[in-house]
């Protein structure tokens, strides 16, 4: 399982974010964990087209503006489950400062 996730603050917390995707995991099935994070790089609204009126996500809108760094997660070696792959978004492009945690 991946997700793309849109921090409240641009300065987001990777080890918070780490923590609480471990705590996510735990007692989970292998097939129903997280195996990466895609950070936004703003948070989703309406002015930038991933979210409706009524505050519903577009998910194919967010799927083909991180096609990139979704792609990338199927081409990086697995970190394992007790360490997801975090992915920082810039704009459309792989950021150089993708790590696992």
């Amino acid at each position: 399982l991946s997700v793309v996730i849109s921090p409240a603050s641009p300065q987001a917390d990777h080890q918070s974010i780490r923590r609480f995707v471990i705590e996510c995991n735990q007692g989970v099935p292998t097939e129903e964990r997280i195996h990466a994070v895609v950070l936004a790089p703003e948070p989703f609204s309406m002015d930038n087209g991933l979210l409706t009126r009524q505050l519903k996500l577009r998910r194919k809108d967010v799927h083909e503006r991180f096609a990139a760094e979704l792609g990338a997660v199927y081409r990086e070696q697995d970190p394992g489950w007790d360490s997801p792959l975090l992915i920082v978004a810039e704009g459309t492009s792989m950021s150089e400062a993708r790590k696992a945690l």
